[in-house]
């Protein structure tokens, strides 16, 4: 494995031991033993939920991708659905911006006989879906219960109002390159110029021509959907489950610690917050700022939220990106021994 390999996967363990830290310095009083006492005492069918509220995460986004395969004629199997989210969820975590994620699911997309081009456009056409769910469960949550946000600390209002804005435009971005690329073209062409003029980029030309060169590519993603709005629609609810199902597992792990059922849509509410915000700062899987969040968040209303945010975490993200690897290691151990041929 090379250097540049390591670099995420590693950075991504320092991060997650720095943060782990920050938070045990700032309560004294939680140990690993007060927080074994604190698990074992949750309610063990409410913790259940939260699990397999995780395990519907990654299914769910499986599902929104087969969906999108078979409407443009690559029918693939369960197994080979939950490995292209697998692989995703796991380097969405470990590299910054989720700037991995992607990329892997097109490698494995492509080992099971899916054409390149078709593989981006399917790709491309379900992080707009996804990107949308997130708008409209953010949206939802803060109509929900409003006064949550306004009771959120200054620097954590700034992170989930720029991620909200990071979203927002991401989705404006990928609607443009699938439906409107010559209008992107025309945008990206007066922002090229502006640079170049203001000698703040270098090789405009040459950027330029890539874009041109990428134009056809995302036609084809625009006339492969287009004609399929059944599709886009079943894939955008996968998506929008993936998404809930996410949220479900601290309001379930809250619920299971003695969480008032009355805070039920506070919580929800809290846990919507904290994944916009996490989208405003280029780290790994967020880890810091979705912490920072939820302490802050959801320390409006549970008296040590520590102990829930390690919980609830814990379920979500980091025993979802094992469970994500594992499978990952699992597909390429049965590749291998069946010769390279689908999962």
């Amino acid at each position: 494995m090379t250097k540049k390999k390591w670099f995420y996967p590693v950075c991504f363990v320092l991060l997650a031991a720095l943060t782990l830290t920050a938070i045990l310095l700032q309560n004294r009083d939680l140990t690993p033993a007060s927080f074994v006492s604190y698990v074992s005492a949750g309610n063990p069918a409410l913790l259940i939920a939260a699990v397999v509220c995780m395990l519907a995460y990654i299914f769910f986004e499986g599902e929104a991708l087969r969906v999108l395969c078979k409407a443009v004629g690559y029918p693939r199997p369960l197994g080979s659905g939950l490995i292209y989210s697998a692989s995703d969820i796991y380097f969405s975590a470990i590299t910054p911006s989720a700037t991995g994620g992607q990329p892997a699911s097109a490698v494995w997309m492509m080992r099971d006989g899916i054409p390149g081009v078709v593989t981006t456009s399917i790709l491309l056409m379900n992080l707009a879906l996804y990107t949308m769910a997130i708008i409209v469960l953010g949206a939802a949550c803060i109509l929900l219960t409003p006064g949550l946000f306004l009771e959120a600390h200054a620097l954590s209002k700034l992170l989930i109002v720029s991620g909200g804005c990071v979203q927002v435009a991401m989705f404006v971005g990928f609607w443009l390159l699938v439906f409107q690329p010559r209008l992107l073209m025309r945008i990206a062409d007066f922002v090229l110029r502006a640079l170049k003029r203001l000698r703040l980029m270098r090789n405009a030309e040459a950027r330029r021509q890539k874009l041109i060169a990428l134009e056809e590519d995302y036609h084809r993603c625009a006339e492969l959907f287009r004609a399929r709005p059944g599709a886009l629609i079943r894939a955008f609810l996968c998506n929008l489950l993936q998404r809930l199902s996410l949220l479900l597992v601290p309001v379930m792990t809250f619920l299971a610690t003695g969480g008032a059922p009355r805070s039920i849509a506070r919580a929800f509410t809290a846990q919507g917050l904290v994944v916009l915000g996490s989208n405003s700062v280029p780290l790994p899987g967020g880890v810091g700022v979705s912490d920072y969040l939820f302490m802050d968040l959801f320390g409006n209303f549970v008296p040590d939220p520590a102990e829930l945010n390690l919980l609830s975490r814990g379920i979500s993200f980091y025993a979802c990106i094992l469970l994500c690897a594992l499978a990952m290691l699992v597909s390429l151990a049965l590749r291998k021994r069946r010769g390279g041929t689908h999962s």
